[in-house]
């Protein structure tokens, strides 16, 4: 007996059409990451090494800000984007504006 596969040919296609698409994702995620390190291991260096001068301070600090930014890129990237539904409990600016502008259309009439 032959096992059936649990995916339809056109469902497999489009999981590797899929995959093709994620390669850019995913390497640049890989450069966002490698930058992040690099820049970071740098800012080490020269908050360590030249510890008393203003100048290597602020380019230190400067350089493990940009380090931060790297890896909160590449977390961005790599996790999917949520939905955004608006809150009832607390969104009073979209239901005020959803009003406004149902009342505008003439559509509430």
């Amino acid at each position: 007996m032959s096992e059936a596969h649990p995916l339809t040919s056109d469902q497999r296609q489009t999981l590797e059409q899929a995959a093709e698409r994620a390669k850019a994702f995913t390497g640049a995620a890989k450069v966002a990451a490698f930058n992040g390190w690099s820049i970071g291991f740098f800012a080490a260096v020269t908050l360590l090494f030249d510890i008393f001068s203003l100048t290597a301070l602020v380019l230190g600090v400067g350089m493990a800000v940009v380090a931060r930014n790297e890896f909160k890129s590449r977390a961005r990237i790599l996790s999917p984007p949520t939905p955004q539904v608006p809150s009832f409990s607390g969104g009073t600016k979209w239901v005020s504006w959803h009003s406004s502008s149902c009342i505008a259309c003439g559509a509430c009439t």
